[in-house]
């Protein structure tokens, strides 16, 4: 269900892949995990975890990461 392009809130987009990797437009990679309903993005250039969680409606991320508080929608 995560599949798709987001636009996170700070203005980067990224592509989820269904193979759980990720692209965002300012060249970080990530890997993707999902327990319990929570989605980790650990994104390679500053080893850092974004963890997010899917809105019921599919069309929104929300969560947090090493810059606080994270959101997407889904483009």
């Amino acid at each position: 269900r995560i599949a798709g392009s987001w636009l996170w809130s700070n203005g980067i987009s990224v592509a989820v892949s269904a193979n759980s990797t990720a692209s965002a437009t300012n060249g970080d990679k990530a890997t993707l995990a999902c327990t319990g309903g929570v989605y980790a993005f650990k994104w390679q250039a500053f080893g850092n975890e974004s963890r997010m969680t899917l809105s019921a409606d599919g069309k929104r991320l929300s969560g947090s990461g090493i810059v606080g508080p994270e959101s997407a929608v889904r483009q």
